[in-house]
């Protein structure tokens, strides 16, 4: 069936199955048989199931869910990365999506070299990007003298603002957006944003994937929740967000309360993992009456683990004062994995820099298993804390807010 002229993305009844395998694949003397084997120890997961939808030229359509709900799966299937397991995808051709940043860089070549390269693959043509090349340059701010060094030697940071500048100078029908405004310091940030709004009054249709309601917020037309891989809700941007954060509030008060329980009565158990308060300071053990942005914020706490057998991840969550979510990861998702054995941790979470804009917020961490984050294993108090700034934002939140997790 062809796409409907009113539409420049078509999602019909779409499904995606993956395999897991459940087996160990056994030492190196036996891989082959034990890989053969595997195969009979699968199991299917299914990412998407039965999701349909449809994007209208110059529509803004914000995602929202919690991890593995299926958003990213399907950013990737609309821009075929992949392909669905059953049902169809219509689309305009020319679709960017905002998504890994660095894809189609090359690190032995220069920055320049990976323009071209990368700028190829996005469909510019030569002459094309050699007009837009100092437009691309001036905006990623990096000093044009790196351009002619291999992105080998450039940190992320770099790599992620020279592909974030690249991506946002073409001229697509559709845009797909996973969370890559979190790119550079709160300024770059802030100029990122502006580019995507100037994508929105232009008339581009755009897909935002975010846990920022912020973001969504100010770009999103409509709204669609997915949980666990279907479309549990869709409307306008007010209605989903008022849904979603009254799901999200639920969720951490229904934690809270069963691993409370769980610790203090004697026929239900008790909590697997015990948090301490958290501690905030500037990294330096001073607590200053608010926080920086673009400053540092160090959160500092104490956690038992009573049961060694469970495989703890840590969900780390950041609400405004109005609870609205701002931020919500996963240790895991940022390459930090706790060993079984850990029984006594002290740990610091170091958010430098910190990109969030002026307000009053509350952190939160909450033990989870591993690659189950809805069992909760723990909860800690929230630590309430207030940020200032001495720049006039532009209308936006982060992304994602750079962490780095530091362990005694």
């Amino acid at each position: 069936m062809p796409l409907d002229p009113a539409n420049c993305v078509e999602v019909s009844h779409v499904s995606k199955r993956f395999l897991i395998s459940t087996g160990n694949v056994g030492r190196v003397s036996a891989f082959l048989w034990n890989r053969l084997a595997a195969r009979s120890r699968q199991e299917e997961l299914w990412a998407l199931n039965d999701v349909s939808l449809s994007l209208r030229r110059g529509e803004n359509l914000g995602m929202v869910g919690v991890n593995g709900s299926g958003k990213s799966t399907l950013l990737r299937l609309i821009c075929g990365i992949s392909q669905p397991s059953s049902g169809e995808i219509r689309s305009l051709p020319k679709i960017v999506a905002l998504h890994d940043l660095s894809a189609g860089f090359h690190s032995a070549l220069t920055g320049y070299e990976n323009l071209f390269l990368s700028g190829s693959i996005l469909g510019f043509s030569r002459e094309e990007l050699r007009a837009k090349l100092h437009e691309i340059v001036t905006f990623s701010g990096i000093d044009p003298k790196f351009l002619e060094t291999p992105i080998r030697y450039y940190s992320t940071g770099m790599v992620m603002r020279l592909g974030f500048s690249l991506a946002v100078h073409t001229d697509p029908d559709v845009i797909l957006i996973d969370e890559v405004i979190a790119v550079g310091d709160a300024e770059f940030q802030a100029k990122s944003a502006r580019r995507l709004l100037q994508y929105r009054d232009s008339g581009k249709a755009m897909i935002a994937v975010s846990h920022n309601e912020y973001l969504l917020h100010q770009i999103s037309d409509s709204m669609v929740w997915l949980h666990e891989g279907r479309i549990r809700s869709m409307g306008g941007v007010d209605d989903i967000t008022r849904e979603y954060r009254a799901f999200l509030q639920e969720q951490i008060e229904f934690s809270a309360d069963r691993t409370s329980q769980a610790s203090s009565s004697p026929d239900t158990g008790r909590a697997a993992v015990r948090f301490g308060g958290i501690t905030l300071h500037d990294g330096s053990g001073t607590r200053p009456e608010k926080f920086q942005t673009n400053g540092v914020l160090c959160a500092s706490l104490e956690m038992e683990t009573l049961d060694p057998t469970d495989e703890m991840d840590l969900l780390v969550r950041v609400v405004a004062s109005d609870k609205a979510l701002v931020e919500e990861f996963l240790a895991s998702e940022r390459g930090v994995l706790f060993s079984p054995e850990t029984r006594k941790l002290r740990l610091t979470l170091r958010f430098e820099p910190l990109i969030l804009f002026r307000g009053t917020f509350q952190l939160q961490v909450l033990a989870v298993r591993r690659g189950q984050p809805r069992q909760i294993l723990g909860v800690s108090q929230p630590a309430p804390f207030e940020v200032d700034m001495n720049f006039t934002p532009w209308p936006f939140y982060h992304a994602e807010l750079p962490v780095r997790f530091e362990m005694d």
